[in-house]
Formats: C-alpha cells, structure tokens, sequence
C-alpha cells in the first residue's frame, strides 16, 4: 500500500539522515547557518519511534543558533525550532510545556524581525492543540489570527495551507458555541 511505501521510505531516509548529517557535522568549516539547518533537518528525518532523539537534535540546533550572527536569520531558524520543538513535546505528551514553547514561538514572531510563515504556523500549531485540549475559546482567537496573516500579510487568501487553517477555525467555532 501506499502507507507501507512511505514508511518504508522514511525509514530508509531516517537511516540515511543518521549515517551522513553526523559525519557532516564534523566538518569544521561549516558556517553555523548550515550547522544549524543541518541539525533541524536530521531532527524531521527522525522517526517518529525516536521523539526522544528529535527533542535533543532540536535542542543542539537551538544552542547552536547563538553563533549565527544576524539577527533576523538566528531568530527565523529559532522560530522554526521552536515550532518543531513543541510539536514534539505534545507528541511526548507534555502538552504544558509544548505550550509554553508555542508561546515563546508566537512572542518572537510577533517581533519586527520575525517571518509572517513561522508565526502563523504556531499559532496555527497551538490553535489546533488547544482545540484538541477543548480549550475551544482561544483556539478560536489563534486560529482567526493565523488565518489573517496568511491571507493577509503572506498574500494566500486561497492557498491549501490557509484552507486547512480556516477549516481547523470552523471546528473550534462550532465547538465553541459561538
């Protein structure tokens, strides 16, 4: 079936991901803008079975961060951790600190230097969790929030991300009641 070959895919690119992004990384004249992707990267090749193994290799990008000099781009490839991050720790069913993460996603996408992408991810991201949690009231304001930047600011009125996201906005109204 197509599920088989997909997985079977993933696992071979997991495998592949373990074997070559170590070695990789060794390399000493790496730019830390690659050393950083390189880390995120490995951590989504990460199967799912290992949620463990992709908090830490997120974690190491993170710390690694702190060496990449430009601001915008240390705090867009943070952002991206940090939307990665939390979306693993609520699958590692720590659903408070994901939160938490989430939050400190959306507080630096909020900042002049952040990107319109990563911001209305998270809080796509987080509406969607705090959906699932029955917390429908303030899935409801994070879901309209990303909605509007994604038509707005990002210019997708139409686009299937900002579907999924107005779909997602309807479940948690009808559940809200209001």
């Amino acid at each position: 079936t197509v599920d088989s070959l997909n997985k079977a895919a993933d696992a071979r690119a997991s495998a592949l991901a373990d074997q070559a992004v170590p070695e990789a990384l060794t390399q000493a004249q790496l730019d830390p803008v690659t050393r950083v992707s390189l880390l995120r990267v490995w951590a989504q090749a990460v199967d799912e079975s290992n949620l463990k193994q992709r908090a830490e290799l997120l974690a190491q990008a993170r710390k690694e961060c702190a060496n990449i000099a430009d601001q915008k781009l240390r705090e867009n490839h943070i952002a991206q951790i940090l939307d990665r991050q939390a979306g693993t720790l609520f699958r590692l069913d720590k659903p408070e600190e994901g939160e938490r993460v989430y939050r400190e996603a959306i507080e630096m996408g909020r900042r002049e230097s952040g990107t319109p992408e990563w911001l209305s991810a998270s809080l796509q991201n987080l509406g969607f969790m705090l959906d699932k949690a029955g917390r429908f009231d303030e899935a409801v304001t994070l879901l309209t929030e990303s909605v509007k930047i994604k038509s707005e600011r990002m210019g997708l009125p139409r686009h299937i991300e900002t579907l999924g996201t107005r779909h997602n906005l309807a479940r948690a109204v009808a559940k809200s009641g209001n």
